[in-house]
């Protein structure tokens, strides 16, 4: 098997796996927020601000070290150097933990500060303060699943984060919220699924890598360091492009708003599902790829997973725009009925970011970081300047305009480095094949737009529509032997996996 072949199969397999993975995480991660949700817009809006601090600063304390561990281990295994690979684990264990347990204490001490003179609410308090516990833990728990990834073992990822954490968070929002704790209950319950998930990545993360190991390691903290904190700038810029929106529009608006666009901002997100899955083990095969100064299956590997992310999303843009007022009136409710417009702005935004993160991913591997940092800085201050133009005077439809327009500058500005450095581009005539198929497609469903009108119909007309652009796109012939590569590989993926679930499940 060549070299791209063996490449696009790993990342086939991976994302056959991660793909239902990552399903049920949204499905849950939905459900948890639905049984928010009906607690009202101002506590909803609550518990967003009260996400976004503790993702700050989990990106924070963080340094980059966990992409910097997907980056270096594979390539350290590949030159079988185990002291290096020890190093880079240790030391990022050691000092994410220290950071993490520091930021969680200034966290704590500053809540009553942080809750009522930044977004006036001093309910905000002791929701800071129980999120500031599990900082900490939670970037032990990115160390070891991220640790895992390197070893192209998807599975920890789906146990301890898809699964674990999402299902032991619902079941305890629901005995929490049944007696009468609310949205404090329903962040404690956030917490401790956190720690349920730590525990499971520990126990999967003992199947690659020993602790206990007599190998001595071999730390590179330079280099290490020159890599990653670039990253950890930009994945904190990141977060403001995520989360600037919801902590602007609790400081100018109200809880109520950021309630509201935080049920369009997840429902946008939807549509990062399959890159997620797809993207799952691409930064570690493609990192073995470059070490071995493989050109061309390296080029090979970022043009068919590009286009698969493409093929899919376009899909789910036309549905999500044309259907935004169903949608999210379905999830979250009536109330919730004037983000439609915001779902339909930001999903457009989105899917365009998120065909570039190869791209992204490809900065990362030929050791660009400070790329990738400086267009999550062009995007970050294009977002804060925008916020605050727009959100004083709009709201979360001006929240919803700037964030959108600021990643597609950022996807825009992936592509075209990525072009430039390594003088290849992933895109084909066959995309506007693609485009003309969708076009089509959203020109028919959009005659059935009024007859949507409950979720479950929604669903199937959904399903049955994506069936019929399948069929297109093989009609037209847009799918290369590359592309029919993936699709064998995920298939075999995920009939080999429903095989091995059954034979557990009757032994």
């Amino acid at each position: 098997m060549g070299g791209s072949d063996f490449a696009l199969k790993s990342i086939a397999k991976g994302a056959s796996f991660a793909f239902a993975g990552i399903i049920i995480s949204k499905l849950l991660g939905y459900i948890y927020r639905l049984l928010v949700a009906r607690l009202g817009p101002a506590d909803y809006g609550l518990l967003s601000i009260s996400l976004a601090i503790f993702n700050f600063t989990g990106i924070i304390v963080a340094l980059g070290l966990t992409q910097g561990i997907q980056r270096y281990v594979p390539y350290y295994l590949e030159r079988k150097e185990e002291g290096k690979v020890r190093g880079i684990v240790f030391f990022s264990m050691k000092t994410t933990f220290i950071l993490g347990l520091t930021a969680g204490l200034i966290l704590f001490l500053l809540s009553p500060w942080i809750s009522k003179f930044v977004f006036h609410d001093e309910r905000l308090e002791v929701l800071i303060k129980v999120i500031a516990f599990i900082i900490p833990l939670d970037v032990l728990r990115n160390i070891f699943l991220n640790l895992c990834k390197a070893y192209k073992y998807i599975i920890p990822e789906v146990y301890a984060r898809n699964v674990g954490e999402n299902l032991s968070m619902i079941l305890l929002t629901v005995v929490f919220l049944f007696i009468g704790l609310g949205i404090v209950g329903a962040v404690g319950a956030y917490a401790l699924a956190i720690f349920v998930s730590l525990l499971i990545s520990y126990y999967y993360v003992k199947k690659v890598f020993s602790f206990k190991s007599a190998v001595r390691p071999v730390y590179e903290k330079k280099l290490w360091f020159n890599y990653s904190i670039p990253l950890v700038i930009n994945h904190f810029l990141l977060l403001i492009m995520l989360w600037t929106d919801t902590l602007m529009l609790g400081f100018f608006r109200t809880s109520s708003e950021v309630g509201i666009y935080n049920a369009a901002s997840p429902t946008a997100q939807l549509i990062y599902i399959f890159p997620a899955a797809i993207l799952s083990l691409f930064l570690p095969v493609l990192s073995s790829l470059y070490s071995k100064n493989d050109t061309k299956s390296f080029n090979s590997c970022y043009s068919s997973v590009t286009k698969w992310i493409f093929l899919i999303n376009l899909y789910f843009l036309i549905f999500l725009s044309l259907f935004s007022e169903q949608a999210i009136t379905a999830l979250f409710g009536e109330q919730y009925a004037s983000g439609a417009l915001v779902l339909a702005i930001l999903v457009l935004g989105y899917f365009f970011y998120h065909l570039s993160l190869t791209s992204n991913n490809i900065l990362m591997i030929i050791d660009r970081t400070r790329l990738v940092f400086l267009i999550s800085l062009v995007g970050a201050v294009i977002n804060l300047i925008l916020n605050y133009a727009l959100i004083p005077a709009y709201g979360f439809l001006g929240a919803g305009i700037a964030t959108s327009i600021s990643v597609f500058v950022m996807g825009m500005a992936n592509f075209l480095l990525v072009w430039r450095i390594i003088n290849y581009s992933p895109f084909k005539i066959s995309y506007i094949k693609a485009i003309l198929c969708g076009a089509v497609i959203g020109l028919v469903m959009n005659y059935f737009k009024d007859v949507l009108n409950n979720y479950i119909l929604m669903i199937v007309f959904a399903v049955l529509w994506f069936l019929v652009y399948s069929l297109m796109l093989l009609t037209v012939k847009v799918f290369d032997d590359e592309d029919i590569k993936i699709l064998r590989y995920i298939e075999k993926g995920f009939v080999n996996k429903i095989i091995s679930v059954m034979k557990k499940f009757i032994n």
